[in-house]
């Protein structure tokens, strides 16, 4: 882990601050923690800041699974957090749509209908089979498990309100870090990062959202920021309640989904990936019914065809199973696209004011400052270098590779036209401001 690009500045800088960690062997979803006796023992004497940010953030994730990682191992924290002699702060990281059953969120532990431990102890003790079964009733209006036992989990910590110095930090869709400590730093695809890749590498051919709504990013150094702050705040002030900080930009910053469409491609486009499919293009839908036609025409249909091509050529297909799992993540994410939260971030605001002004500039929680079109640009750069692991020096090739796609995809697209012109057309008797009208759509599609 420690080998990380993450770490580099540290590496050259002060290697010696990384030879201070010890790790210790553990699993979050195991009973105890998966620790030995040893190692319990050895954090109860001398940890006093526990972070717990431990989770499966899988929205697809088996709901025994879900449990028994957010719930029951939030759980086992709980227990060695109370053998903690020195114990200033337990930091927990849940989401911002823990409650993204209710439009508005505000910054406070919403009561869950069902017990925590009662969820434990049903899907602990029915076969995996009974628990898929039931899966949906149990979840109610959540639209996955991970919202859903994320919720259980700080129902669990309300409960330990005034014995242990707890509070929540809720971050809305973690994207990757603005400035600190490198620029456009990410290591997985999900949400908006895999809808970068997908479309820079000309896959993403259609999307389902509302553009109108907001897009409730944040990067990753500022939930950072927040989580170390908060820290320090539970661990001065000793409050006998638990605190809840949703680390959100909406209410100070919004970036609204058309923002993302409009300044995430512009970016990609300056800076290609390499080898790209085909010409990047998303067409956005408001509408379903829209999205899935052209789901069918512009995806299925050509990874069919590609797929053929493949097998033709002795080659093994693979177009259709990478659809097929984009679906399945795109699918999962159209929930947070087509809806909008009124997220509180009052505690994040006023914990930032209360920040002397070195650690303001050091752990910086202002929001404002966050400059969007600039970010996306360090976004997609980063998806290209930290994800595709593409290096700079292959930039000029990939972009004269992305102008001959482009005039390739205008070229088939032309091409498709006249076909339709002369062979459905031609000697149709129709009027001519009909065929006008006609060949004005298709122009205009052609051009996107």
């Amino acid at each position: 882990m420690l080998e990380s690009s993450i770490f580099s500045n540290i590496r050259s800088e002060d290697p010696d601050a990384l030879a201070k960690i010890i790790p210790i062997a553990g699993d979050i979803s195991f009973a105890d923690l998966g620790m030995s006796e040893e190692d319990q023992k050895l954090l109860s004497a001398n940890v006093s800041i526990v972070i717990h940010s431990a989770a499966t953030v899988k929205f697809d994730e088996k709901l025994k699974s879900s449990v028994n990682t957010n719930v029951c191992g939030t759980q086992a924290i709980i227990k060695l957090c109370k053998k903690m002699e020195k114990l200033e702060a337990l930091i927990h990281v849940s989401t911002a749509y823990a409650n993204c059953d209710q439009k508005q969120v505000p910054e406070s532990i919403r009561p869950s209908v069902l017990e925590p431990e009662k969820i434990i102890q049903c899907v602990n003790s029915l076969n995996d089979e009974t628990v898929e079964r039931i899966t949906e009733v149990l979840i109610g209006n959540k639209p996955n498990t991970y919202t859903f036992t994320k919720a259980l989990a700080e129902n669990l910590l309300e409960k330990e309100n005034g014995v242990l110095p707890i509070c929540i930090v809720r971050p809305s869709i973690v994207t990757a870090t603005y400035k600190d400590p490198l620029n456009g730093w990410v290591n997985n695809l999900n949400g908006p990062t895999g809808y970068i890749a997908a479309y820079g590498k000309g896959v993403l051919r259609t999307a389902w959202g509302h553009v109108e709504k907001i897009g409730d990013f944040i990067p990753l150094d500022y939930v950072v920021n927040m989580i170390v702050a908060a820290a320090w705040d539970v661990g001065t002030k000793k409050s006998e309640s638990i605190t809840v900080y949703n680390c959100c930009t909406g209410p100070s910053n919004p970036m609204f989904w058309r923002d993302f469409e409009l300044w995430g491609p512009t970016a990609v486009k300056e800076n290609p990936f390499n080898d790209i499919l085909w010409y990047p293009n998303t067409m956005s839908h408001h509408s379903w019914f829209w999205h899935k036609i052209s789901d069918i025409c512009f995806q299925y249909v050509p990874a069919y065809l590609m797929d053929v091509l493949s097998r033709c050529n002795g080659q093994k297909p693979k177009m259709l199973k990478i659809y097929r799992k984009l679906n399945v993540a795109m699918t999962s994410f159209e929930y947070f696209t087509t809806r909008e939260w009124d997220f509180e971030n009052y505690n994040m605001q006023a914990l930032y004011e209360r920040m002397c002004p070195q650690d303001k500039i050091l752990f910086t929680l202002n929001l404002k400052e966050i400059n969007w079109p600039e970010y996306m640009k360090i976004y997609c750069l980063g998806v290209r270098k930290y994800i595709l692991k593409e290096h700079p020096d292959t930039l000029p090739a990939a972009r004269k590779h992305l102008r001959r796609m482009y005039w390739l995809d205008k070229s088939v697209k032309f091409f498709c036209i006249l076909v339709l012109w002369y062979g459905i057309f031609r000697r149709s008797g129709r009027a001519l401001r009909l065929k006008a009208l006609i060949l004005y759509i298709l122009l205009k599609i052609s051009s996107r």
